[in-house]
């Protein structure tokens, strides 16, 4: 055992004052910089809708899958997690999705929840993307 000192009870006692008022001037300097949010109703009519202007969609995969989250749904075994996986290596790794439409790099999150490592590896090989990850 090495030499330790034992800290007595009032050091221990400063000590969590010290974080504690730490933590709360964290929290008070954190809360000030918040912006304060216009509360939006969460209706619309439909002339409301209608007299609406929206910037374009900014595309993940142009002409097929819009920025944001998007669900692939359909009957099983039809390739809803090979596509998946394609685009979101791609987009990933910022090349060509689907081999033909060009889509700007950025950011995926993939959840393949079904899946297991071996899937999902055997998944990037048949999908022919594990010959960009060899070294």
């Amino acid at each position: 055992m090495g030499n330790f000192e034992k800290a007595d009870e009032n050091e221990l006692k400063n000590i969590q004052e010290e974080v504690n008022k730490k933590v709360e001037e964290e929290r008070n300097e954190f809360e000030k910089n918040q912006v304060k949010r216009k509360i939006e109703p969460l209706w619309y009519t439909a002339r409301e809708l209608f007299e609406m202007e929206f910037p374009p969609p900014r595309w993940a995969v142009p002409g097929l899958i819009a920025q944001g989250v998007t669900l692939l749904c359909g009957k099983p075994k039809i390739g809803k997690s090979f596509l998946a996986l394609n685009l979101g290596v791609a987009i990933a790794e910022g090349w060509k999705a689907l081999n033909k439409i060009n889509v700007e790099k950025g950011s995926v999150l993939y959840l393949a929840l079904e899946d297991t490592e071996l899937r999902l590896k055997n998944r990037l090989v048949n999908c022919n993307l594990c010959k960009y990850f060899t070294t």
